[in-house]
């Protein structure tokens, strides 16, 4: 049975846009709910009230200590992202159509977080760990929940998005992450999305930076299309000349 009713939840409009050019009732996307996610400008993060903010999600947060040294010049944006009021307007609608098979999309940068982008693990450097083996599990789990908790905005925020997923899956509602973070097919990336919630297999972590809109990564994508790479193809390209 196809998808029939979802939600797809983005801070840009430019993506927001791509899926409201349905062409009838029978379009795929016709009964797509969007929910636009509020921004603000990001503050800089050498602020020094910036960062002693941050710190206060956790004085020993390694993820939030590393991207600082790293990276002074990136910004924060506690204000964006996924609130509660947008869950609810998700929920009054998706209560209706009993018989629909349903589906939430989630951007990741700014919706689901509330910062752009994330620093690799890769750039660290076993020296500004001393005395710890930064290749073992235990560390980069560790070091993974660290930096959900600064891309989420703390750990309230995070527990608040991890139990949204959890109700959701348990009403048997289909969730993706639909992206144009250029890390996204990554292993890390993928590793640090399944360390928010394991259910987000491979399928349902959508990379659509490669594509012309974010609607043609989701139509041609694997979760709602099935068949071969070669099939996508042929359909991705029809749909690009519509």
């Amino acid at each position: 049975m196809p998808f029939t009713k979802g939600v797809f939840f983005d801070n840009c409009k430019i993506h927001l846009d791509s899926f409201r050019k349905v062409q009838n009732i029978f379009d795929k996307f016709s009964k797509l709910y969007l929910i636009a996610i509020n921004e603000t400008e990001p503050v800089p993060l050498t602020d020094p009230l910036v960062v002693a903010e941050l710190f206060k999600l956790s004085p020993d947060n390694k993820y939030v200590h590393f991207h600082a040294f790293i990276d002074p010049t990136s910004t924060y944006d506690p204000v964006s992202g996924i609130k509660e009021k947008d869950f609810r307007l998700m929920d009054d609608y998706l209560t209706d159509g009993r018989d629909d098979r349903k589906y939430v999309v989630f951007d990741w940068d700014r919706t689901l977080t509330v910062v752009e982008g994330y620093i690799s693990i890769s750039n660290i450097n076993k020296d500004f760990f001393p005395n710890i083996d930064i290749t073992s599990d235990t560390f980069l789990q560790s070091f993974r929940e660290d930096t959900l908790l600064y891309l989420f905005g703390g750990e309230a925020r995070l527990t608040m998005i991890r139990d949204k997923i959890k109700s959701l899956r348990d009403r048997g509602i289909t969730l993706c992450i639909l992206t144009n973070n250029t890390g996204c097919a990554t292993d890390e990336f993928k590793q640090l999305v399944r360390q928010l919630d394991p259910g987000f297999t491979d399928d349902h972590i959508i990379c659509s930076g490669i594509f012309p809109s974010k609607r043609v990564a989701l139509a041609t994508s694997k979760l709602f299309n099935g068949g071969s790479r070669k099939s996508r193809r042929r359909r991705s390209r029809t749909l690009r000349k519509a």
